[in-house]
């Protein structure tokens, strides 16, 4: 039987690679939103981070998209 210490970092691997992957599928979200609306091209490579998310947020976009957008930016 596994020592309690071992259940808490396995429950904390766990959670880490479930905020990897949610983080991973809402970027991939955000790049699909964007090629939607012809802002992105399809075999743009740069990887989502905060910085391009901030530049991202400076673009002109509609009202409805900017708020797409940030609420996709906040999760």
């Amino acid at each position: 039987m596994p020592s309690k210490e071992r259940e808490d970092y396995k429950a904390l691997t766990r959670a880490r690679e479930t905020f990897v992957r949610h983080r991973t599928r809402i970027g991939c979200q955000i790049k699909a939103l964007l090629f939607q609306h012809g802002m992105i091209p399809l075999d743009h490579d740069k990887p989502v981070s905060d910085k391009w998310i901030r530049s991202l947020q400076a673009e002109l976009m509609s009202d409805n998209l900017r708020f797409v957008v940030d609420e996709f930016c906040e999760m």
